[in-house]
C-alpha cells in the first residue's frame, strides 16, 4: 500500500496473474520474433497455459520493447494487460503469412516488460 493508501502496481500485477491463470496448467513455450524471422530471443517470454475450456498465452520481454510476431492458435477472445485492463484484440494484425510450424496464425503485438494475457476458447481453436 502506498502512502496515499492505494495498492501498488505489484498488487495489481499479482492479482491479474492469479485471476488469469487460476486453474490453468503450463503447457509449453513458443518462439517470438520479428515480423519476418522466427527466433528464440533470450529476453522474450511466450508461455502457454490451458485448462479444459481455454488457452492463455502470456507474453513479455526483459529487454527493450519491440514489435513482435507471436504464434497463436486461433482468434483471441480477449487480451488484458498486467493491471487487468482489457485491451483491444488487434484482429487486423493477425496473419498466416510466413508461418513457422506450430500454431496456424501469428499476431503482431508490442512486447514490453509488462505481461500481456491473450485468451482463446478451446472450442474456437484452429484445427490441426
Amino acid at each position: 500500500i502506498t502512502h496515499e493508501h492505494k495498492p501498488k502496481a505489484a498488487y495489481h500485477a499479482i492479482k491479474t496473474l492469479t485471476e488469469q491463470l487460476a486453474g490453468m496448467k503450463f503447457c509449453r513455450t513458443l518462439a517470438a520474433g520479428t515480423v519476418d524471422a522466427w527466433e528464440r530471443f533470450v529476453d522474450d517470454y511466450v508461455l502457454v497455459f490451458e485448462n479444459d475450456e481455454k488457452v492463455t498465452i502470456v507474453t513479455w520481454t526483459t529487454s527493450a520493447e519491440y514489435i513482435s510476431a507471436v504464434q497463436i492458435p486461433g482468434i483471441p477472445i480477449s487480451m488484458q494487460d498486467m493491471k487487468g485492463k482489457e485491451k483491444v484484440v488487434p484482429t487486423a494484425m493477425i496473419t498466416d503469412y510466413g508461418l513457422h510450424p506450430g500454431f496456424g496464425r501469428k499476431m503482431i503485438i508490442k512486447l514490453t516488460e509488462e505481461p500481456l494475457y491473450i485468451q482463446f476458447k478451446k472450442s474456437d481453436l484452429d484445427k490441426k
